[in-house]
C-alpha cells in the first residue's frame, strides 16, 4: 500500500510484484493454481482447472463463482464501499472495523481493495464472521454491524469521499466482477 501514488493514475502498475501477478492472472496455468493444494488432490484439481470455462470470466460470472475464502469457516458479513486509494484512510477504516469487531469478540479481517477509476478510487471490503447457529454471536454481530455502519456514515460525512455500497447497489456496478468488462 505504501507504494501507491495518489498523484499518479495507475500507480499500482509499478508496485513490485504486480507484473508477475498480472501475468499469472492473464495466462493462468492449472499447475500454478494447484501449488498450494494437498499433493494427493492436485491431479483432480489440475484436470478441473484445465477446463476452458475455468479461465473464462464471463462463464464464471454467469454462474457466480465465488472465492474459496468465502464461508470457509463461518458465515460472513461484508462491508463494501468506494473510497479513494489513500493508504492512511484505508488503514483508518481497517483499524476502525477491527476495533469494533474485537470489542464484540467477532472474527474479522480485511477483505480486498480493487482499484477503479484509473486507480484514483477503489472498492474496499472488510469482513465480519459469525456462527449463524449461535444466538449470542448473532446478537454481538447485530450490535457490531450497527456500529460499523455508523463508522462508515461518519467517515462518509467527514470526508465526502466514501460511498457505502448499500447506497450505490444497482446504480451502475452491481458486482465487482463487472469491472472486468469495463
Amino acid at each position: 500500500m505504501a507504494e501507491f501514488s495518489a498523484a499518479e493514475p495507475f500507480s499500482y502498475l509499478k508496485i513490485s510484484g504486480f507484473a508477475e501477478l498480472a501475468e499469472t492472472a492473464l495466462a493462468p496455468s492449472p499447475t500454478q493454481f494447484v501449488q498450494d493444494i494437498d499433493p494427493e488432490l492436485r491431479p483432480f484439481f489440475e484436470t478441473m482447472y484445465a477446463r476452458p470455462e475455468m479461465t473464462n470470466l464471463v462463464w464464471l460470472n454467469m454462474f457466480r463463482i465465488t472465492s474459496t475464502r468465502v464461508g470457509r469457516e463461518k458465515h460472513f458479513f461484508p462491508f463494501l464501499m468506494y473510497l479513494p486509494l489513500e493508504h492512511p484512510l484505508i488503514s483508518e477504516m481497517c483499524d476502525g472495523f477491527k476495533q469494533i469487531a474485537d470489542r464484540h469478540r467477532l472474527k474479522n479481517e480485511f477483505g480486498f481493495v480493487t482499484p477503479v477509476d484509473s486507480g484514483k478510487r477503489g472498492i474496499f471490503e472488510y469482513d465480519y464472521y459469525l456462527d449463524q447457529n449461535d444466538t449470542d454471536e448473532i446478537s454481538r454481530m447485530q450490535q457490531a454491524v450497527v456500529e460499523a455502519g455508523d463508522l462508515i456514515e461518519e467517515y462518509s460525512a467527514r470526508t465526502g469521499t466514501i460511498r457505502w455500497l448499500k447506497y450505490l447497489l444497482y446504480q451502475g456496478y452491481c458486482r465487482k466482477e463487472n469491472l472486468l468488462y469495463a
